[in-house]
């Protein structure tokens, strides 16, 4: 009954609820319910995007790195400046290791690999500890590097990000 329930949301356009339904489901009420916030939700749309343009079936930690990197003014993008890493490079790395072949129209949305699960969820942990509202797309990149074995996380780490710096950053006023 759950697959049902996450294609039947993915389908009508919200990637954020199905994953919000999925990771409830998996901590079985041990996760605060904060909402995703409209630029995360973005942020997850893009990678359901960057999954299904580039042949992958479930979205993975890569894929919701390349969708936060997607916008040069993004509040990630210019965060990460900030922190010394280079976007576009960082892009570049993500780019050439994924893979390229689209997935075919009328074929299902691809639902998320137990790493970016835990991205989500940890996630919505960054937000409960700000404490914040809604999860936001900081939180979602903070999620990432949470995931330490994740190939988006050991990308951002050695591009010159961590989370103590990323939570920092986010914290100080932009200058």
């Amino acid at each position: 009954m759950l697959p049902i329930v996450l294609v039947m949301l993915a389908l009508i356009g919200s990637i954020a609820a199905a994953a919000t339904v999925r990771v409830a489901r998996r901590r079985a009420g041990n996760i605060p319910t904060i909402p995703f916030s409209d630029d995360a939700r973005r942020v997850l749309d893009r990678s359901a995007e960057e999954a299904r343009n580039r042949g992958a079936a479930p979205i993975a930690p890569d894929h919701i790195l390349l969708a936060l990197l997607v916008d040069p003014a993004s509040q990630t993008t210019q965060l990460l400046t900030r922190l010394g890493v280079d976007c576009e490079v960082l892009q570049q790395q993500l780019e050439s290791r994924l893979p390229t072949e689209p997935v075919g129209p009328g074929q299902t949305p691809p639902l998320y690999t137990a790493q970016a699960l835990s991205v989500l969820e940890e996630s919505i942990h960054e937000a409960d500890l700000a404490p914040a509202p809604e999860t936001r797309a900081g939180h979602v990149l903070a999620g990432v590097l949470r995931i330490p074995r994740s190939h988006a996380a050991q990308l951002l780490q050695q591009s010159g990000a961590s989370l103590l710096a990323l939570r920092s950053a986010h914290s100080a006023p932009a200058s």
